[in-house]
């Protein structure tokens, strides 16, 4: 087999912990203030809510299309990411999105939603 060939393996779920881990520790998530951060990298980045000891991490890209200025992957509005996973529970997902919504327009960022894989 040639040497410029890579072959990818799948990462299992201890290894994408683990760097879920070294991601959150980079972007400060132990110490977020309350409410929502934006924690960018690159062309990409999170978007983090924090309510108590309770965290979410919501995955964004900068978007190609000017009438966005983000897109936003909502998947994240459905687990806890820290102290410990959880599900968010149904009810209080609309909650968490009417105040990511308002926060966004406070903030004049035009998101669209990616709803892909939401509860």
């Amino acid at each position: 087999m040639p040497r410029d060939i890579v072959v990818e393996h799948p990462l299992d779920e201890k290894e994408i912990r683990k760097l879920d881990r070294q991601r959150w520790r980079k972007n400060g998530v132990a110490d977020l203030a309350e409410g929502f951060t934006l924690k960018p990298d690159g062309r990409a980045g999170g978007i983090y809510f924090r309510r108590g000891p309770q965290v979410l991490e919501l995955y964004y890209e900068l978007s190609g299309d000017p009438a966005y200025d983000i897109l936003l992957w909502l998947r994240g509005l459905s687990e806890w990411i820290l102290p410990e996973r959880a599900s968010i529970s149904s009810a209080e997902q609309p909650a968490i999105r009417a105040e990511l919504e308002r926060w966004l327009k406070e903030n004049d960022t035009r998101a669209f939603f990616d709803e892909t894989g939401t509860s």
